[in-house]
């Protein structure tokens, strides 16, 4: 799955954005400037597409905490996704995900007042507005109560679609999101590490750079992606990553550049 587009309106900080991320993406930018809370409105259609919306509203202040300015009325996402699994491109479903929550006066809690999904070959699979429900491709089970009661839960993480290909909701469900990396002197994330073939990142992360050394070294694709995001993030001075031994089975991270000597311990120094 590739997000193409997202469009993110009266949610914290972000009072209006559009961003079309590439296949890999460095944001930049000072202090207060929304990095965290793009990764924030992600966790939100995250926990949308979990059923754990009101969950997460509730975790983070409700609606006074999440809107913009405390005095948004509302908060809309429009998410615009592909399916890239197919070796076709032609045969890529994408998907247009709009979410629109509504304040209820100037209290904490929240409507969902508009929810639509489409894809460019079904067409429209899930409208929900003040005036009336549509759910096609839906299985013949449905609780129509449960469904008629959606205005804290989307309709979209009930999981009603019949067809695997159109279940929109297993995409932002399956995302992992990771804030507030723990990367200080002594943290594990900085250690050497055991040198393994992993492929997936622990909740808390601590495994990253175990998962960076089996991409890293495995894919040149993404090896040559790493570091073009690197050149862009510290100039045309970074040369390349290395993972060097640090005992038996045991390897670490080293940073190299053009013109620096390299510290065998610049990672867990952080000097890199």
């Amino acid at each position: 799955m590739k997000i193409l587009n997202l469009k993110i309106e009266g949610f914290r900080s972000l009072k209006s954005i559009d961003f079309s991320p590439g296949d890999l993406n460095v944001l930049i930018g000072p202090n207060n400037g929304g990095k965290s809370n793009l990764l924030h409105a992600l966790e939100m259609i995250a926990a949308s597409a979990r059923g754990q919306l009101a969950k997460f509203v509730k975790a983070h202040g409700g609606m006074e905490s999440l809107v913009w300015d405390g005095h948004a009325e509302s908060i809309r996402f429009n998410l615009e996704t592909s399916d890239t699994e197919n070796v076709k491109p032609e045969l890529n479903i994408k998907f247009i995900y709009e979410l629109e929550l509504e304040r209820i006066g100037s209290t904490s809690s929240y409507k969902i007042e508009k929810e639509i999904l489409k894809s460019t070959n079904e067409g429209v699979i899930i409208e929900n507005t003040n005036s009336f429900i549509e759910v096609s491709n839906a299985d013949k089970d449905i609780d129509v109560k449960k469904l008629l009661n959606s205005d804290k839960e989307t309709i979209n993480s009930l999981g009603i679609i019949r067809s695997t290909k159109y279940q929109f909701h297993r995409i932002p469900s399956s995302w992992s999101i990771f804030q507030n990396l723990d990367t200080s002197n002594n943290s594990k994330i900085r250690q050497s590490f055991i040198t393994s073939f992993e492929k997936k990142i622990e909740p808390d992360g601590n495994n990253f750079i175990a998962v960076l050394h089996t991409y890293y070294t495995e894919d040149r694709d993404f090896k040559n992606e790493i570091n073009q995001a690197m050149k862009a993030a510290f100039g045309d001075d970074f040369e390349e990553l290395s993972f060097a031994p640090a005992a038996d089975t045991r390897s670490q991270l080293r940073i190299f550049w053009k013109s620096l000597i390299p510290d065998p311990n610049c990672v867990s120094f952080g000097k890199a």
